[in-house]
């Protein structure tokens, strides 16, 4: 187990969705932030002129700490916001975790040429924070998680494994770029079963960088939970809104 978080602690971002973020935050009325400005105005009188100051408050937009703040806050309230992985996908599309995870980073020659994509990164949990969750008849398993990720969720996916969930979305990100980079790596048993074991690995065969494991909190959009059966596991894929790396 996680020791307890320490909420003076200084949160270390190390991602933020800022499109999303901000989109989420056009759908919440939170409290206006104010800062506190001095005016300085110079008056005349028969001795001398006088300097003068007056304090005025001037409304500004919050800045991405507290725009989190917020949306988790309206989460919480709005009972949207889950804290472990679930079977399914339900009626809660937000789920907040402290795992351990690895980051994979994907050569720049397969973005260089896609519109607003400076580069693709995924990360990847195999183990989870707290003891199995069982929901059901299966444990809950990997979680991937694909950052600043620009298209929508349709067509509706419905996969049957974390391999032809992975070749699903990032086809659909990277069409052709995509064919070319798995090659021969083709969706099989064996590649399915691969992928499902231990995905660091083929990721690292399709010459992605795979980070040391990694201990974050993250908050994700769930785009799909389903049971992979070649591993047995529930698999969610999902898009993150901010990940800070935790002590």
């Amino acid at each position: 187990m996680f020791k307890k978080k320490d909420k003076s602690l200084i949160k270390e971002y190390i991602f933020v969705d800022f499109h999303r973020l901000e989109s989420y935050m056009a759908q919440i009325k939170g409290d206006v932030k104010y800062d506190i400005v001095p005016t300085w105005n110079i008056g005349l009188s028969a001795a001398s002129p006088a300097l003068g100051a007056n304090i005025q408050k001037v409304a500004r937009k919050p800045n991405y700490h507290e725009m989190i703040n917020l949306l988790l806050e309206h989460l919480r309230k709005a009972q949207q916001l889950d804290v472990e992985r679930k079977r399914s996908r339900g009626d809660v599309l937000f789920c907040l975790e402290t795992i351990m995870a690895r980051k994979v980073l994907f050569p720049a020659n397969l973005t260089k040429e896609i519109p607003g994509i400076k580069e693709l990164v995924l990360w990847v949990s195999l183990e989870l924070d707290m003891k199995s969750i069982k929901d059901g008849e299966y444990t809950a398993g990997p979680l991937y998680l694909i950052e600043a990720y620009s298209e929508n969720d349709t067509p509706y996916m419905n996969p049957m494994s974390g391999y032809n969930a992975f070749g699903f979305i990032l086809k659909d990100l990277l069409g052709e770029t995509f064919e070319k980079m798995i090659g021969s790596k083709r969706e099989s048993k064996s590649a399915t079963h691969k992928f499902g074991i231990d995905p660091n690995e083929y990721l690292g065969a399709l010459k992605a960088q795979v980070s040391e494991p990694r201990r974050i909190e993250c908050l994700y959009r769930r785009r799909a939970t389903f049971v992979d059966h070649s591993i047995q596991k529930v698999v969610t894929y999902g898009y993150p809104i901010f990940i800070t790396e935790m002590p």
